[in-house]
């Protein structure tokens, strides 16, 4: 279990609950309706009740983040706008050009996604920047850093 200490290892197995969501959603709407919906409105819905089912797994379970609970919902779902968009770009190129069953070519495209994320994740929509040090002034008021320079601390 001490992999699981690793946040890419965590990453990696939120993925696979994620995919398995969002491609359990996408293959669900598209047998219920026979493919009278089109596959470009189902990976919207997928891509949404993707992303508001998984936010909590991510932000606890993987980036153990304490940022507000609506900015890094808010963030998280912009990086997943732009892995729909990323499935709205590749899903008619595979399914129209390449001639890829559509089942098969929403598998594809999710198997990329994650890579591409993950930095995304990591580095803006769960990263918290500490906190600006400040020094006490003689009263013992705190002072931005930038007016104590050159003041011995």
């Amino acid at each position: 279990m001490a992999l699981l200490h690793d946040r890419r290892v965590r990453y990696v197995l939120a993925g696979g609950v994620s995919s398995g969501t969002y491609y359990g959603v996408f293959w669900i709407g598209w047998l219920l309706t026979a493919g009278g919906v089109p596959y470009l409105a189902l990976a919207l819905a997928a891509n949404i009740t993707t992303a508001l089912l998984t936010y909590p797994l991510y932000r606890q379970r993987v980036f153990r983040a304490s940022v507000p609970v609506l900015r890094g919902l808010f963030r998280f779902y912009l990086t997943s706008l732009g892995g729909l968009a990323f499935m709205l770009a590749g899903l008619p190129v595979l399914v129209q050009v390449a001639h890829v069953p559509v089942l098969a070519a929403q598998a594809a495209l999710l198997c990329a996604q994650p890579l591409i994320n993950y930095q995304v994740l990591r580095l803006w929509a769960f990263h918290v920047r500490p906190p600006t040090p400040t020094y006490p002034d003689t009263d013992g008021q705190p002072v931005p850093p930038a007016l104590t320079a050159g003041t011995p601390g």
